[in-house]
């Protein structure tokens, strides 16, 4: 139940700051961001060429609303089902617990910026840095450092967004989601 107020509170807030066409959708019927022949249901399927039902699950199941990039992200770079993955974070494995399971180096989400990162970013940056002068080095990354990482990955590769301004713009609390649903508007 708590889960479901979270969602629609969610919902509610991308719709103020929204305030467009996408945003009067959502209002009426929040459960559309994830059903078949939803916009980020056929966005996040043809980018990371996933079966449309497994993001639809996967939009549904996540607890964060930027863990779907994540998730997906993940799921195309390894091969790995979406359903596994998710079950992994249902049981509390952290993504770099998941990272870890599936032999994937964090160093693959970082997307070169051209100069000085956000301070929300600059740990993420550091432990990079490290990576890149010693690559035995183990980098630490919190799990929303992993979702922001991933969502500048994926504005940058799919809207040719620049990574720097993906960053300014998360920054300031919007969601992935939040600016990927700007961007049909």
């Amino acid at each position: 139940m708590a889960k479901k107020f979270l969602a629609a509170g969610f919902v509610l807030l991308l719709c103020i700051s929204l305030g467009g066409a996408a945003c009067a959708e959502t209002v009426k019927n929040p459960e559309r961001l994830y059903q078949p022949g939803s916009y980020l249901a056929r966005l996040f399927s043809s980018h990371f060429g996933l079966d449309e039902n497994d993001v639809i699950t996967t939009g549904q199941n996540c607890h964060y609303p930027d863990d779907v990039i994540v998730t997906l992200y993940l799921a195309s770079a390894t091969g790995k089902g979406t359903h596994t993955i998710n079950a992994w974070r249902k049981s509390s494995v952290s993504w770099m617990g998941v990272m870890d399971r599936l032999g994937f180096s964090p160093s693959r989400l970082f997307t070169r910026t051209g100069g000085p990162v956000p301070a929300e970013f600059s740990h993420a940056y550091g432990q990079y840095a490290r990576w890149q002068a010693n690559p035995a080095y183990r980098m630490e990354l919190f799990d929303k450092e992993i979702r922001n990482l991933a969502g500048v990955r994926f504005m940058a590769a799919r809207f040719g967004v620049s990574p720097l301004r993906a960053m300014e713009r998360r920054s300031t609390g919007a969601s992935f989601t939040q600016m990927i649903l700007e961007k049909m508007d």
